[in-house]
Parts: C-alpha cells; structure tokens; sequence
C-alpha cells in the first residue's frame, strides 16, 4: 500500500489523523506480540500438566510457573 498511496492520502480518505493511523498501527504490533506470549504460555501449561498427569490444577500450576519464573497473571498486567 505505501506504494501506491501516500500516508496523508490514506488518512485523509479513511478520515483518521496520521498520528492515530501510526497508534492504531502500534496497538496492532503489541497485540501480535501478546498473542505470541499467550500461546506460548497455552503451550507451557499443557505440556506441565502432562508432565505431572494432569493431577494439577490452577494453584499449583501457577505455583510451578512461578518456580520457572513465569510471574501470575495479575503481576503481569
């Protein structure tokens, strides 16, 4: 696309500011980068759960993270 248009031509059609254009293109790339944790966090906890018969549940496996340094849920946020 920048090709072919110019940013302020984009932004003036879609009538968006240049500087909301370049937030909404931030957010973008911070979503893909959450996304890509969260599954690879999805994947830790399968893969620990097998690993100990799947007789954890949610304390203890947040418990072990913690031990691997993986910090709760509402520390990361």
């Amino acid at each position: 696309m920048r090709a072919d248009f110019s940013l302020r031509a984009v932004c003036e059609n879609l009538e968006v500011s240049p500087i909301g254009f370049y937030a909404w293109s931030r957010r973008r790339i911070c979503l893909c980068v959450r996304v890509s944790a969260d599954q690879l966090l999805a994947r830790e906890v399968v893969e620990l759960h097998a690993q100990r018969r799947r007789t954890y549940v949610s304390p203890r496996l947040v418990e072990e993270l913690g031990k691997r340094g993986r910090p709760p849920a509402s520390a990361a946020a």
